[in-house]
């Protein structure tokens, strides 16, 4: 819950809630907070008319997806399972919410044959300062420039920024886990990692092989079907 303020810190009042914007407001129309599960208008409505691909909501729950469609606890339980489940364990903060929609988006684009995908290279940085998604999710370089000089074994000097390493490290070590969810369900085949040296800076990711539509419904009837035969027997 929250109290809303307008630039000159006056608490906001008569604030359309519930329709328009995923939230509910306090009797007092001062205080607010955000619905769960509740699509953001603005993505909705892009995606109604066209303008953005559509974001299966099942793939914006990594965990609930595996849960899904591993549902049985021996799984959950077991080393794999528990290993992907804790891998997920991060905060959905709004940058997080962001990176995972675009990142589902380009992979709608990819398996969605009637898109002309840009290769099949995810990339999180470049050269321009407004390529790649982390930009998208107005995660910039300058925001943790820590130039740290270094002098390598050959006498080379170069700086290299550490605040910006470890910002992408974070950023690569969440959407990996993510993918890694997505590699056990069935809905990527598999993915590698984008260096310009075996030892440098991640820049990206590359999606290989076939992308499948994840059909959660379709299972969660076959495996009622499938009971229902086995205790007819």
């Amino acid at each position: 819950m929250r109290n809303m303020q307008d630039e000159k810190g006056k608490p906001l009042e008569g604030f359309v809630a519930d329709y328009l914007v995923p939230v509910a407001v306090e009797k007092n129309g001062k205080a607010y907070w955000f619905l769960e599960g509740r699509e953001l208008p603005v993505y909705k409505y892009a995606e109604d008319i066209g303008q953005m691909i559509s974001v299966p909501r099942e793939l914006l729950d990594p965990a609930g997806l595996l849960k899904t469609m591993f549902p049985d606890q021996e799984f959950q339980d077991s080393e794999e399972g528990k290993k992907l489940l804790e891998n997920v364990k991060f905060s959905s903060t709004d940058e997080m919410i962001l990176l995972k929609r675009i990142l589902i988006q380009r992979l709608e684009i990819m398996r969605n044959s009637r898109n002309n995908a840009d290769g099949r290279r995810i990339r999180y940085y470049a050269i321009k300062k407004e390529e790649g998604i982390l930009p998208m999710a107005g995660i910039y370089r300058e925001n943790f420039e820590q130039d740290i000089r270094f002098v390598s074994d050959r006498g080379k000097v170069r700086f290299e920024s550490r605040g910006w390493k470890n910002k992408v490290h974070a950023v690569n070590k969440k959407l990996c886990a993510i993918l890694d969810i997505y590699k056990k369900c069935g809905y990527v085949t598999e993915y590698e990692l984008l260096r310009n040296e075996p030892r440098s800076l991640v820049r990206g990711l590359e999606i290989l092989g076939e992308i499948k539509k994840v059909e959660l419904r379709k299972k969660r009837e076959t495996e009622t079907s499938a009971e229902k035969t086995a205790e007819v027997k």
